[in-house]
């Protein structure tokens, strides 16, 4: 295993939403089962202050 590497460049193309300058990380959870599990942790996580993001994510990882 390579541990954490630099593989993505990533770029904005969502308006108006401010850019945020800092780190990114990448996850794969159509391939990734830790990814699969981390991102319904997060879901969980944010349910209380952005339900329609926890619901939204919920859906698209349901039908990965």
């Amino acid at each position: 295993m390579l541990g954490l590497v630099q593989k993505f460049k990533i770029e904005r193309n969502a308006e108006p939403y401010p850019a945020h300058e800092g780190e990114y990380f990448v996850l794969f959870p159509g391939k990734d089962p830790h990814a699969l599990a981390a991102l319904r942790s997060y879901a969980d996580s944010v349910k209380d202050e952005n339900p329609g993001l926890s619901r939204d994510l919920t859906v698209w990882l349901d039908a990965l």
